[in-house]
C-alpha cells in the first residue's frame, strides 16, 4: 500500500463553510492511478470524532483554530510562521489500534525563500515503529 501511495498523484478539493458559529473543513481526497478516495470532514471545536478511513483505518481526531502558542509538544510545528499570534488549524488524530498518533498544524502561509506558501507540517509518534502504515 505504501508503494501506491508513494507513486500516485493526490488531488484534494477542501471546502471551508460556517453552520451555527462553527468552522468547517471537508477534505476529498483522490489518489491517481487507481482513483482511490477519502473524505475528512473536520469541524474546528476540539471535539473528537471517529472516522473510517480507507488508508489508516479506524481513528478518532479533533480539530481547532489554535494560535501557535497553544501548539504543545513538537516546537518544530511552529517554525516558518511569520504570524504566531494568528490562528491556524490544528488537528490531532489517534489511531484506534494502530498504536499511532498525529499532530499538525495546517493551513497556514509561512515565508519559506521569502515568499508565502502553503505549509502543512504534522508530527507522528507511534508505539511501534511500522505498525501504522505510514512509513
Amino acid at each position: 500500500m505504501r508503494r501506491i501511495i508513494a507513486l500516485a498523484t493526490v488531488t484534494l478539493t477542501i471546502t471551508q463553510y460556517e453552520t451555527d458559529g462553527m468552522t468547517h473543513i471537508d477534505i476529498y481526497q483522490v489518489a491517481s492511478p487507481g482513483g482511490i478516495s477519502s473524505r475528512e470532514d473536520r469541524v474546528l471545536d476540539w471535539t473528537y470524532r471517529e472516522h473510517s478511513d480507507k488508508v489508516f483505518g479506524e481513528v478518532k481526531g479533533k480539530s481547532r483554530w489554535a494560535k501557535l502558542a497553544e501548539v504543545e509538544d513538537h516546537e518544530w510545528l511552529k517554525e516558518g510562521y511569520d504570524d504566531l499570534e494568528g490562528e491556524h488549524v490544528q488537528s490531532y488524530v489517534e489511531s484506534q489500534g494502530g498504536g499511532w498518533t498525529v499532530d499538525q498544524v495546517s493551513f497556514g502561509f509561512p515565508d519559506v525563500f521569502a515568499l508565502s506558501c502553503w505549509k502543512k507540517d504534522w508530527a507522528r509518534e507511534a508505539e511501534e515503529v511500522g505498525r501504522s502504515g505510514l512509513g
